[in-house]
């Protein structure tokens, strides 16, 4: 049976996660000691994330956009797992004109099949709708800093 553990990307020690709990475990253990977990059936490999911050740098909706088409030229270009993006939530609180292009840019990508997925910030829980079937189709997403945080200011592309 396939091990159940991901390695994350430059990381030289032995520490991996388990997919199930997410919770760091020593990678040479064929069993997660959190949870028990060993019967997913999903290979060792490397998580590939970037992060980009497009909301605080007073930038306007144009200059956002143009950012955001050159890094998912590059994203594109050699795919990462996730892009997290950090646009910010809006001054109001519930969305800014940045965040909003954001989530339609990702919805016209998605489209256009250059993205699998995405899910908005705000969904980043153990109990939204959204969360769980992101989480279903790509379980390392639970391994990320952003999962269950419910940060309405990002976004994250699933590649």
């Amino acid at each position: 049976m396939p091990e159940l553990w991901i390695r994350m990307e430059n990381d030289d020690s032995n520490e991996s996660f388990c997919l199930q709990c997410g919770n760091p475990i020593l990678a040479m253990v064929a069993t997660c000691p959190h949870c028990g977990g060993n019967d997913l059936e999903f290979a060792r490999e490397t998580l590939r994330v970037r992060r980009i911050d497009i909301g605080h740098d007073n930038l306007t909706v144009h200059q956002a956009r143009v950012v955001l088409d050159k890094e998912m030229a590059t994203s594109v270009k050699n795919p990462d797992d996730f892009l997290v993006i950090v646009h910010g939530h809006g001054s109001s609180g519930t969305g800014g004109k940045i965040k909003v292009m954001v989530h339609d840019y990702a919805r016209s990508m998605m489209a256009s099949k250059l993205l699998k997925d995405f899910i908005k910030g705000e969904d980043l829980t153990r109990t939204s709708a959204a969360s769980r079937r992101v989480s279903s189709n790509y379980p390392p997403i639970k391994l990320l800093n952003e999962w269950n945080r419910r940060n309405s200011g990002l976004s994250i592309f699933i590649f």
